[in-house]
């Protein structure tokens, strides 16, 4: 399976809920940084709701305190400069009007941070920001120096760069599979604790349904 088609697929996901959970998912295997956060913009059911962040966490034992915060998005390539960027204080309106937009992710993001910073002065912050688009490179630059500017640490993850983790990463490809429905072609510790199961499945005599891992030669251990 080659990558154009993982990117496919990818450009292809306009359920928000899916591509939220895909992203974290993604996240926390390539970064052990991420690998505690919390998802507070999907609920049970796998579907989106309102939340400042879609994802945040705070790193363990990090000196001085560091938070990481998520954004994801599903957004046209021809909105993501809105979708990050868009500043209500600096939005033209009429006289007495209020702007209609939300503020950009970027911008509630550093809301937050300085909110956080009166109680923790020294906190180092990153905002992740994932995409299933190829944002161009004017805003790519745009995003990095917005972020400088209110002490925000920028890690933007868009299509291709989730693309080449799926592909490329054993775990990745695990990942892939699940969500994406795109075959293996890495053996990971996952595909192979699965194999393991069906193997056993399989190797079960039919008069000794209750075999387990301890009486098959070896079964006592299993890849994590």
């Amino acid at each position: 399976m080659s990558a154009e088609n993982t990117e496919q697929a990818l450009a292809a996901i306009n359920d928000e809920g899916l591509f939220e959970r895909l992203a974290t998912a993604i996240l926390r295997e390539a970064n052990p940084t991420y690998g505690s956060l919390a998802h507070p913009g999907v609920n049970v059911k796998g579907k989106t709701v309102k939340s400042p962040l879609d994802g945040i966490c705070f790193v363990e034992g990090a000196d001085p305190p560091h938070m990481i915060a998520v954004h994801h998005t599903t957004t046209a390539r021809k909105d993501l400069k809105k979708k990050w960027l868009y500043d209500p204080s600096k939005a033209n309106s009429r006289k007495g009007s209020q702007p209609k937009a939300p503020p950009g992710d970027l911008i509630k993001t550093a809301a937050l941070v300085a909110e956080e910073r009166k109680r923790t002065p020294n906190l180092r912050a990153t905002l992740v920001l994932t995409t299933n688009e190829e944002p161009e490179e004017a805003l790519v630059r745009a995003v990095d120096a917005s972020g400088r500017d209110r002490g925000l640490e920028i890690d933007l993850w868009p299509r291709s760069r989730l693309s080449h983790f799926l592909d490329n990463q054993p775990s990745g490809q695990w990942i892939r599979h699940s969500f994406l429905n795109i075959e293996q072609e890495r053996l990971s510790a996952e595909l192979l604790h699965e194999l393991s199961i069906k193997s056993l499945e399989v190797q079960r005599p039919l008069d000794n349904q209750s075999l387990s891992r301890r009486d098959i030669p070896g079964g006592g251990f299993w890849i994590r």
